[in-house]
């Protein structure tokens, strides 16, 4: 699926809605076959990019 999508803003919105339908990171990274930092990494571009926190994450 993501290979589909090349616009990365499209795409690090797409993860922040999957990682908010499945509820956390690690789950959404294995539903979209990406690694759990490549997630990460996507959310912190996208809340810096839009200069908001999105989520919040829990050690």
């Amino acid at each position: 699926m993501m290979e589909l999508i090349n616009n990365r803003g499209m795409r690090d919105w797409m993860i922040f809605i999957k990682v908010a339908e499945v509820g956390n990171l690690s789950r959404a990274a294995r539903e979209l076959d990406i690694s759990i930092s490549a997630v990460s990494k996507s959310l912190s571009r996208l809340e810096n990019s839009i200069e908001v926190t999105l989520l919040r994450r829990d050690s």
